[in-house]
C-alpha cells in the first residue's frame, strides 16, 4: 500500500465524524490535517481531551480559532496526564514534523 500525503482536507462535520465528502452544510468550515505534525505556539487557549475530533469541533465553533494541535495522551512521556490536549490558536504556526503522534489542523 502507497501513502501519498501525511495529510487530508475534511470537507464538513458530521455527527461529530469527520467526511471526506462534501455532503455537510456549505457553512461547515474545511480543515487540512496533518498527522505527525506539530504546530508551536500561537495558542490562545487549551482544554484536556480523548479525541482530536473533540479539538478540531472546538475550533470549527470559534471565529478566533486558526489551527490547532492534538496531542494525544501517548505523546506526553513522562507525565501523568490520562488525557490528551487541544491547543487552539488564533494564527497559524509553521509545521513542525512530530513523529510522536501529534495531529494538527487548518481552517480553511
Amino acid at each position: 500500500m502507497q501513502y501519498l500525503k501525511n495529510s487530508f482536507t475534511v470537507y464538513g462535520l458530521a455527527l461529530g465524524i469527520f467526511s471526506l465528502t462534501s455532503t455537510v452544510a456549505l457553512s461547515s468550515p474545511r480543515f487540512i490535517i496533518d498527522f505527525n505534525t506539530d504546530r508551536i505556539g500561537l495558542d490562545y487557549r487549551n482544554f484536556n481531551t480523548n479525541s482530536m475530533e473533540s479539538c478540531l469541533r472546538a475550533c470549527a465553533t470559534e471565529n478566533q480559532c486558526r489551527a490547532f494541535t492534538y496531542v494525544p495522551p501517548f505523546a506526553q512521556p513522562g507525565t501523568p496526564n490520562a488525557e490528551g490536549i487541544c491547543w487552539l490558536k488564533d494564527r497559524v504556526p509553521e509545521a513542525s514534523n512530530n513523529p510522536g503522534g501529534m495531529i494538527s489542523g487548518i481552517k480553511q
